[in-house]
Formats: structure tokens, C-alpha cells, sequence
């Protein structure tokens, strides 16, 4: 990705460097050169100014060559047999060769402390425990999201364009972006700068908006409702519902509908009618 970046027309890449003040049309770095164009993108991650209250997916995931097949036809999404420790705890595989793995040790976590050691030897457990014998770890991925409840939002009325995370363009529930940041940089790609901040824009905000308060509402039932061993009932129920009301919650997508779906009926197991009212077992 780098090479291309760099490849691009016109395009420079600076790597190392802090931006210490943003405006519409201005970047001033650490290093004391400014930047100027006819739009400014801020990209930068997560600010904690703006989160006044989140929980966190982290994980550490690991793919492993195996010294024997695997025997594993499909990717298996969530795995949540194993012992449920430090919140919704869930293994992700997904074979990626007859002999080659990709295990995921993910939880939903009230705190964003990663101890990486502690999952790598899980999911060396894990493997062990089902007979796959690690011929050698090819490579590793880790990260911790955060999963807000609350969270102040930019508006688009003027420059800079506050894109990634801290713009609200990713998923509140999952922490994953790259379908929100996709959508959004294909905006600005096929809009004229000077036509950027307009309605087309304003829409896809007064959208992504609408889909953000209602998967912060669905984090802080998650994160309050229910104790952090007991989080593993919402997610069971949520896969027997449709499929399409599923696929639409990935895609941020839902409709009306598709919300009252999600909220309405019998509710998971394990959660305290008495917590909304006194702050919530955390």
C-alpha cells in the first residue's frame, strides 16, 4: 500500500510526521512546514476527548501453519464455547490453505488492556486442543477498538473533512471501518473539491449519524445490561435472526424495520431488568 501511495500522481508521501494544527486549507506539521490545499482530510484515529464512554474489542490473532490438514471446510465466525473470560470472549478461524489457519482469540471488553502473551498462548490452546499440530506461527495480528456508547460527532459544514474513526465512518458495534471509509473516500474521489461539502455529503452524514446512535444505543445495552460473563447471550440471540436483517447490520444498512427487529421481543438471557436504572454491573 505504501508503493502505491508513493506511486500516485502528484502525490507526496511524508512519513514521521505529527500535524500539530488543522484548518480548512492548512496542515501545519511538528517540523514547521505547512501543507496547503483546496480541501484538508483529517484520517487521524480515535481522539479520547470525544469518547465519553466505550468498551473495547481487542485481539490477537495468529496464522499457523500446521504440520497436517485441518479438516476445516468454512471459516468459523465465532466460536464462543470457550471459556468466557474478560467479557464476550469468542475464537474466529478461517482456513486459509488444507494445511494453514487463521485463529483469532477476540473479546468484548470493558478494559482496553491487551495482554498479547496471555492470547497468544490461548490460541495455541485452542489449536492443541482440537488436534492441529503448529508446524510455526507465519505471521500475527493484534488490536484493540473502541466500541463507544457515546461519542461526540463532527459535522460536515466546512473543512476539514474529519474522516476515519474520529469522523464516526466505522462501525460502533464491531470497531471495523473499512466499508464507511470505503464509501466515503469514494465520495471525495468523484467530487469536485469545491462541491465536496454539499448535499450529497450532507447525506451521507445525517445517514452514517442515524446508524451510529443506534449501534451506541446496542453497545451500552451490551456494556450495561448484562454482566460481562453473560454478554454472550446477545449475540446468540442476535444470529437467529434473518439473515438479510444480519447482513444490513454489517453494512450499515438498517432500516426501521430492522431495528425493531433487533430490539423487539423475548429478551437474552442474563440480563438485569434493575441495571439500566442503577449504572449497570461494570
Amino acid at each position: 500500500m505504501r508503493e502505491r501511495l508513493a506511486a500516485a500522481p502528484n502525490a507526496e508521501l511524508l512519513l514521521g510526521e505529527v500535524a500539530v494544527e488543522i484548518d480548512e486549507h492548512h496542515v501545519e506539521l511538528f517540523s514547521g512546514r505547512t501543507l496547503a490545499g483546496r480541501v484538508v482530510i483529517d484520517a487521524r484515529g480515535p481522539s479520547a476527548d470525544g469518547l465519553d464512554g466505550a468498551g473495547y474489542q481487542k485481539f490477537v490473532g495468529l496464522e499457523l501453519q500446521l504440520e497436517g490438514p485441518h479438516h476445516i471446510d468454512r471459516p468459523l465466525l465465532m466460536d464462543a464455547t470457550v471459556p468466557q473470560l474478560d467479557g464476550f470472549r469468542f475464537v474466529y478461524v478461517l482456513p486459509l490453505a488444507a494445511d494453514r489457519l487463521l485463529v483469532e482469540d477476540t473479546y468484548f471488553s470493558d478494559d482496553k488492556t491487551l495482554d498479547t502473551a496471555a492470547l497468544v498462548g490461548r490460541v495455541l490452546d485452542y489449536a492443541d486442543d482440537r488436534g492441529w499440530l503448529v508446524e510455526s506461527v507465519v505471521r500475527d495480528e493484534q488490536g484493540v477498538l473502541p466500541l463507544p456508547w457515546e461519542m461526540e460527532l463532527p459535522t460536515p459544514e466546512r473543512g476539514p473533512l474529519v474522516a476515519g474513526y474520529r469522523g464516526g465512518w466505522f462501525h460502533p458495534v464491531t470497531g471495523y471501518s473499512l466499508p464507511a471509509a470505503l464509501g466515503l473516500a469514494l465520495h471525495v474521489a468523484t467530487t469536485a473539491p469545491d462541491e465536496l461539502f454539499g448535499d450529497e455529503l450532507a447525506a451521507r452524514f445525517d445517514h452514517q449519524r442515524a446508524q451510529l446512535r443506534f449501534g451506541m444505543r446496542l453497545n451500552r445495552m451490551l456494556f450495561h445490561w448484562f454482566a460481562p460473563d453473560q454478554r454472550f447471550n446477545v449475540l446468540e440471540r442476535f444470529y437467529r435472526l434473518p439473515e438479510p436483517v444480519i447482513r444490513r447490520f454489517y453494512a450499515l444498512q438498517l432500516g426501521f424495520a430492522d431495528r425493531v427487529r433487533i430490539l423487539v421481543g423475548r429478551p437474552p438471557r442474563g440480563m438485569s431488568w434493575r441495571v439500566p436504572f442503577t449504572g449497570g454491573p461494570r
